[in-house]
């Protein structure tokens, strides 16, 4: 998986929207932080609680600092 090799490079899951080396990864990390927003809302998302947990236990960063 992509992510975990990113993870295992960097030693964090903080993939930057527009990752050079990785712009599909980078897109991927995108969609997934702004899926969660809507599923947290109580609103349409293609999360579902398991794939939050499974994200969650790799260090998934669902928010980026500025």
């Amino acid at each position: 998986d992509e992510l975990i090799q990113y993870a295992a490079k960097f030693g964090n899951c903080h993939v930057p929207t527009k990752f050079k080396e990785n712009t599909a990864l980078g897109r991927w990390v995108s969609t997934q932080r702004a899926e969660y927003k809507q599923f947290c809302k109580g609103e349409k998302s293609s999360l579902t609680a398991e794939k939050i947990q499974r994200l969650n236990s790799i260090g998934f960063a669902w928010f980026m600092a500025l």
